[in-house]
């Protein structure tokens, strides 16, 4: 069983249902559902965040499903409200408006996470919500220089989300500072081509050398792409019966690092995590969308 740590925000998502006129919970954050899905999948988890001291805090709390390989240690702050992801889904389409003003979900004791030791772990694995706090990214750059000493693989998922960055110009610097130390990295096709300057895959895969990187980018309800070793590979979706796109993407992620630790083939990887993405589309929300490894293998195999 592989070790992994994932350190980043845990939240609400709040769902509105215009049909029952009802606001729908969920547990979120894109870290977390990284961390719930691996641990889903087997891995040995352990999962970092925070929640506030509120009434949304409480939910997250007593709404945790734990499966047994997942660790979670959540600090609750006192005085500090839990941030809150707005989702406004149709379709394929996925729109998130965070309620984030002095909030939970960058707040983290970094003095405990300077001293910790890296060694013991096979992946470190962060979110990019926390990058949008100008002393908050200072102290990640650092984090992730510690955590590269202990020669441990650091896994990063590329969210630009519009409405919590001062600028364009600002989220593009602070991400593009961080890629030469991920060894996997995920993106969509958009966030990809704005972030690397280029207008095509093949650009991409010209211009970024990958011998010694994963990079996975995802492009909607076509599929997706692996960039390993200078080669392009692409995959399209495992079509099925989708109720919600919300947290596929995370979910997609979690299977390829899954199957990476495992050292699977490229193709391999690239399928599986494709599956894994595409069961989550079949649930109400981020988390639930297979139970273990083997309902994802069948999945694939009954296709």
């Amino acid at each position: 069983m592989k070790k992994v740590l994932v350190i980043g925000e845990i939240l609400v998502d709040s769902f509105n249902d215009k049909t029952n006129n009802l606001n729908i919970k969920k547990v979120g954050g894109a870290p977390f559902n990284v961390a719930y899905n691996l641990s889903s999948l087997g891995d040995e988890v352990t999962f970092i965040g925070q929640v506030g001291d509120d009434e949304n805090g409480e939910f997250i709390l007593s709404n945790i499903n734990k499966n047994s390989s997942l660790k979670i240690e959540i600090e609750k702050l006192k005085g500090i409200k839990t941030t809150v992801a707005k989702v406004i889904s149709n379709g394929e389409s996925v729109e998130y408006f965070f309620e984030r003003e002095n909030t939970s979900d960058y707040q983290f004791d970094f003095d405990k996470l300077f001293a910790l030791d890296y060694s013991e772990y096979d992946l470190v694995h962060f979110g990019s919500l926390m990058l949008s706090v100008d002393d908050v990214y200072e102290k990640i750059l650092k984090l992730i220089k510690i955590i590269k000493k202990a020669t441990v693989k650091i896994s990063f998922d590329v969210n630009l989300r519009a409405d919590i960055f001062k600028s364009n110009d600002i989220a593009l610097k602070k991400n593009q500072n961080l890629l030469d130390y991920i060894d996997v990295l995920k993106t969509s096709k958009d966030e990809i081509m704005w972030l690397a300057s280029l207008k095509t895959i093949k650009e991409i895969n010209d211009k970024i050398d990958t011998s010694n990187k994963y990079l996975f980018i995802t492009d909607g309800s076509k599929g997706a792409y692996l960039l390993k070793d200078n080669k392009i590979i692409f995959k399209e979706i495992y079509k099925t019966d989708s109720i919600d796109f919300v947290g596929c993407g995370d979910s997609f992620f979690a299977g390829a690092l899954h199957e990476i630790l495992k050292k699977a083939s490229p193709e391999a990887i690239l399928s599986f995590a494709n599956a894994t993405g595409s069961l989550t589309t079949k649930v109400k929300g981020a988390l639930g969308g297979y139970q273990n490894e083997n309902e994802v293998i069948n999945f694939i195999k009954s296709y």
